[in-house]
């Protein structure tokens, strides 16, 4: 296996990823910038869904 079949292409980004990179349970395939950002709205998405159940109590 040479270097180029072992890269990948961020699916948000289109950032040429070489070694680090993270696969979502979607299969999507992304860079760590990327991660970061879906890491941080997941986490918001998180918040926002407890503070709806709070209220609907």
């Amino acid at each position: 296996m040479s270097i180029l079949d072992s890269t990948f292409n961020c699916s948000n980004c289109s950032k040429t990823l070489w070694l680090k990179y993270y696969k979502l349970p979607s299969g999507k395939i992304i860079c760590p910038k990327c991660y970061d950002f879906y890491k941080n709205t997941v986490e918001i998405d998180k918040q926002m869904n407890r503070k709806k159940e709070i209220q609907n109590q």
